[in-house]
């Protein structure tokens, strides 16, 4: 389960919660858990920009 969180967050970092509950097909509650189970194990460090600057 977390491997397709890291997998969806890999695709689209600002995807909702309610979008990764439905890609995943498990509870919003679930996918929150998961997230902050992630950040405090350090797996998730941060989220951030790529500046494409063309």
């Amino acid at each position: 389960m977390d491997l397709a969180i890291l997998e969806i967050l890999q695709e689209n970092s600002r995807i909702s919660l309610e979008e990764r509950s439905t890609k995943t097909n498990k509870p919003i509650l679930t996918i929150y858990e998961s997230l902050k189970r992630l950040y405090t194990k350090c797996i998730i460090k941060k989220f951030t920009a790529i500046i494409d600057y063309k």
